[in-house]
């Protein structure tokens, strides 16, 4: 004779939460597909023709130009790596693009913009990774308010060097996060490498020393003298932080 079957059964362990689905994962790559390209029709259209040229694009343009020959040279100044009060990377990283240009000052703007779109993607990506995957609504709208910014996109159709600021701004406030975070050393190397190129675009990063040294304290307080004695090993190469 069966032995009398229990009722109700016994109950089991409830499945593990599951992770975002195919369509959820799709429905975002699309709306940021979607955010992406808002930003770059923003910083594009019509680019050459608006707004008006600015004095500065010309001197950087300049700049860039006797680099892509060559030269060190600002008009008829030369022989200095702060030529018109300008510091060395943006120039650099635009002469490696002149070599098959023939607008220099379009070829100026075109790289902002596209550092703008790019400032736009990283924007998303640090408040997605830093949030988590609960705050995707957070991390689109985030990337959609810098995408559509008037300020922001004005800034990005003219060729200054605070453009380049932007993603670096936003990869060493990325490095901060992994470090206090997850505690791993990379992410306040990643952290000092954006600040030391950021140093040689523009003064003001330079601001970014003070919470680089908080943040190390709040973590590990060695970590600090770390940086400064990996400096000095690395004083033969100035503008690179390490």
């Amino acid at each position: 004779m069966s032995r009398p079957s229990s009722w109700p059964p016994p109950s089991s362990p409830p499945p593990p939460a599951a992770g975002p689905g195919r369509a959820a994962l799709l429905g975002e790559a699309l709306a940021l597909l979607l955010v992406l390209a808002a930003a770059g029709y923003l910083r594009f259209t019509h680019l050459a023709e608006n707004p008006g040229w600015y004095s500065d694009e010309g001197t950087i343009a300049d700049i860039a130009q006797n680099m892509a020959e060559g030269k060190v040279q600002y008009l008829a100044l030369g022989r200095s790596t702060l030529l018109a009060a300008r510091l060395p990377l943006m120039p650099g990283l635009l002469s490696l693009l002149l070599s098959n240009s023939q607008n220099t000052l379009l070829t100026l703007r075109g790289m902002t913009a596209s550092l703008g779109v790019l400032s736009t993607l990283l924007l998303y990506l640090l408040v997605r990774t830093s949030l988590g995957t609960a705050a995707r609504a957070t991390a689109l709208l985030a990337g959609l308010l810098h995408a559509v910014y008037p300020f922001a996109v004005f800034y990005n159709r003219i060729g200054f060097s605070y453009n380049l600021l932007t993603p670096l701004l936003l990869i060493a406030a990325g490095g901060f996060w992994f470090y206090l975070d997850r505690g791993r050393r990379v992410g306040l190397a990643v952290a000092a490498l954006a600040i030391g190129l950021g140093a040689v675009t523009d003064l003001m990063m330079i601001s970014l020393t003070a919470p680089f040294v908080l943040v190390a304290l709040v973590r590990r307080g060695r970590d600090v003298l770390w940086r400064l004695c990996r400096r000095h090993a690395a004083a033969g190469c100035p503008g690179l932080p390490v």
